[in-house]
């Protein structure tokens, strides 16, 4: 039985001040373990405030475990296999597009246009800049990364 496991004391007979003292508990341990910092949180009832540090606790924890190192997106696709935008024909654009948007959202990967943008001029910022993009190598269920066009290319 590891330390997590032990029964939580009763340290009164009114169960919201016996939660208020276990979120103060789990607010103590994240700090000690994961550097975590608490702003207060006065207003927010403490059944809602548990369950909140339950799920940061689990985040950390899996946060941790991993080998933080970098990858470039087309490996962490698997190198997919696309046609170099020259060699594409027009009437093939939105299709070979939407395959990668696919590709990628099947790894957690989002990609936003916060504009409207030629279709080809996306597949060619997708295959030819974001592949080569490099970013944490990291794997955790529920986890996202996200991308604007925008934010590589401000000027356009």
């Amino acid at each position: 039985m590891s330390n997590y496991d032990l029964p939580t004391p009763e340290f009164s007979d009114d169960p919201q001040e016996n939660l208020r003292i276990e979120n103060e508990i789990i607010k103590l341990k994240l700090s000690a373990e994961f550097g975590a910092v608490h702003n207060g949180s006065e207003n927010i009832p403490p059944a809602m405030e548990h369950f909140f540090l339950q799920q940061i606790e689990r985040f950390e924890k899996e946060w941790h475990k991993q080998q933080l190192d970098f990858i470039r997106i087309y490996d962490f696709l698997g190198r997919p296999k696309f046609i170099d935008p020259k060699d594409l024909k027009p009437t093939h654009v939105a299709i070979q597009l939407n395959r990668i948007l696919k590709l990628l959202q099947e790894k957690n990967i989002n990609v936003y246009f916060i504009r409207d943008y030629h279709p080809l001029l996306k597949y060619k910022f997708l295959t030819e800049e974001l592949f080569q993009h490099e970013m944490e190598n990291i794997s955790m269920p529920g986890w996202n990364m996200n991308f604007i066009y925008e934010e590589f290319r401000p000027e356009q």
